[in-house]
């Protein structure tokens, strides 16, 4: 735990790029999958399940050579484009049990926070290995089945006492569009079982906000799409925001931000602990 970046890159140009985040897990996430492509300037590298397009815009800062992604979602999709459109990058709509793009395609491959969304997740990492070249990269993250209290208690509470979990709603937390949790055995055996060789597996985030999930998803995601809050709160906690990290002191979320840093920083020594927010996995295909 706490390493970062990866290549040529420097730890300092891909934590510039997260000053805005109050995920704690979305940081660490990052930070594993970047620090696991090690991106080379002749790279091809698909997101798949490139959501709003966070990690397509850090490649292209970062020096990916040619990034690609690809989502379901036509809502996020345009959102990307729009705040994307001066990167180097393709984005294509498209269906992750047959992606658009031919055999031995890439690189690398990105499968961030993906795979429990899928009814089939081993025909999704299928589809990964088939479009990635021998010797190439797989970067995976998924949620963790036994995840911090203080991340999502609703969730916690109700599941020990009904062993069921809460999958809609404003309180579905972790759950949210989410067919399944992973324990690392069960994350390490699939990859493995589509060919592909485990190079590293890590547990990633224990310390975190109250009700993260909630706030900064079921809440705080909508009001940002919809700009709903003044610009001045909602551009602290903007990942895409080019100035991100220039914080002004009267500002309140300047305050809050500094209180995400400090416990950021808990997680660079998590030795002993338990619970996690994700399990992440860097795999190879082999040559």
């Amino acid at each position: 735990m706490g390493r970062e970046g990866g290549g040529g890159i420097r730890p300092d140009q891909l934590e510039a790029l997260l000053r805005n985040e109050p995920d704690l897990a979305f940081r660490w996430r990052v930070r594993s999958a970047f620090r696991y492509l090690d991106l080379q300037s002749d790279d091809r590298v698909l997101d798949c399940g490139c959501g709003l397009g966070f990690h397509l815009m850090a490649l292209s800062k970062l020096g990916a050579g040619h990034s690609f992604g690809v989502d379901h979602d036509l809502t996020s999709l345009s959102f990307a484009q729009k705040h994307l459109s001066g990167h180097r990058l393709g984005l294509c709509l498209g269906d992750v049990y047959d992606l658009p793009y031919d055999d031995e395609s890439f690189d690398k491959v990105l499968l961030i926070e993906m795979l429990e969304h899928l009814e089939d997740d081993l025909c999704g990492l299928r589809e990964a290995w088939r479009v990635m070249k021998p010797g190439g990269t797989l970067a995976v993250s998924v949620p963790y089945r036994d995840y911090p209290f203080l991340f999502d208690p609703v969730n916690w509470m109700w599941e020990r006492m009904t062993g069921h979990p809460i999958r809609n709603g404003l309180f579905a937390g972790i759950w949210t569009s989410h067919r399944r949790l992973y324990d690392r055995e069960g994350l390490l055996e699939l990859v493995r079982r589509v060919g592909f060789e485990v190079l590293e597996c890590e547990m990633l985030t224990h310390y975190c906000l109250p009700f993260t999930h909630n706030l900064i998803y079921g809440i705080g995601k909508g009001l940002f799409l919809r700009r709903a809050l003044p610009g001045f709160l909602l551009d602290e906690v903007d990942r895409f925001h080019p100035d991100a990290g220039k914080r002004r002191a009267w500002n309140p979320m300047t305050w809050l931000m500094r209180g995400v840093e400090w416990i950021d920083g808990l997680n660079s020594d998590v030795a002993g602990k338990s619970t996690f927010v994700n399990i992440s996995v860097q795999a190879r295909k082999p040559r």
